[in-house]
């Protein structure tokens, strides 16, 4: 494991990191489509023991895709993969929450070339790296309007995103105002030189 695998292992508490071979741990859990189980519910669930064996349990699953998969198809394979695991006697069902198209943000693209162009105006250094997420609107904007989309997300490492302890260091927020100023900037620039 190289040092950022073993910062990733630390974080979540893990000894053994597994996945996709060839890939790092920092690409598995960013770029690299994935399917994770993200809630688990059945039985009772309020305090003390019950001996209840639970009629109904629900799993819910997050599929990450990249780009040239289609969410339909990757459904159409999941639902009977799910089927053909499921012991006699029980019936299980798939439903459909959200399906968005992936996209991959072109990183030598002007747009992006403006991004580094802010960020460095802006102050110390930022990194602009892969990363995976679901937000229709980016594939909606990318597909629909055939234009380029930049995304900015000022997190450190300890900001615990989408966890109860959820926090944006102040120093920070106030560096991503100034670098999205200068992003607006290098856009005007970027289309007078154009027009």
């Amino acid at each position: 494991m190289g040092p950022v695998d073993i910062a990733i292992a630390r974080a979540a508490g893990a000894e053994h990191l597994s996945g996709e071979l060839g890939y790092t741990a920092y690409e598995r859990t960013t770029i690299r489509p994935s399917l994770s189980v993200t809630g688990l519910a059945g039985g009772y669930q309020g305090g003390g023991n019950k001996a209840v064996i639970p009629a109904r349990a629900l799993a819910k699953l997050n599929l990450r895709l990249v780009p040239d998969q289609d969410p339909r198809q990757i459904l159409q394979k999941v639902t009977p993969h799910i089927a053909r695991h499921v012991p006699a006697g029980i019936r299980a069902s798939v439903e459909d929450a959200v399906g968005v198209q992936p996209v991959q943000l072109n990183r030598g693209s002007a747009a992006l070339r403006g991004r580094r162009r802010a960020d460095e105006r802006s102050g110390p250094r930022l990194s602009c790296c892969g990363n995976g997420g679901t937000i229709a609107a980016v594939s909606d904007i990318q597909r629909r309007l055939e234009i380029p989309v930049v995304l900015l997300g000022f997190v450190l490492p300890d900001a615990r995103l989408h966890t109860p302890n959820e926090n944006l260091h102040l120093p920070t927020f106030f560096q991503a105002i100034e670098t999205s100023i200068w992003l607006m900037v290098e856009f005007a620039r970027s289309e007078a030189r154009a027009g």
